[in-house]
């Protein structure tokens, strides 16, 4: 069964998820269902904030499901999503830091 990408942004449990973001979920295989999991269930490690070259801010969200959620807390906007590896997750629940 093909997974179905919306081709507008929409919001995903408060968040607003953009064109970028959506056209990310295309070609890396993260599902709406997926990136949903990510938002709502407890995070399995979250990055400090970052700021890009322009000043914006930016989170890492790392989730059981091996999907990974960039977030700007100012305006609940998700940037890009991606998946992870195995390996990763294990380090997380081994205690150490990326």
């Amino acid at each position: 069964m093909k997974a179905y990408f919306p081709r507008k942004s929409y919001r995903v449990s408060g968040y607003k998820v953009g064109n970028h973001a959506i056209k990310r979920m295309r070609s890396r295989g993260v599902t709406k269902s997926a990136m949903r999991y990510n938002l709502t269930h407890k995070p399995l490690h979250t990055s400090q904030i970052r700021y890009n070259k322009k000043g914006r801010p930016s989170y890492l969200r790392y989730s059981r499901n091996k999907t990974v959620v960039a977030i700007n807390p100012r305006t609940k906007h998700i940037n890009t999503t991606w998946r992870y590896h195995t390996r990763l997750m294990n380090k997380f629940l081994k205690g150490g830091k990326k």
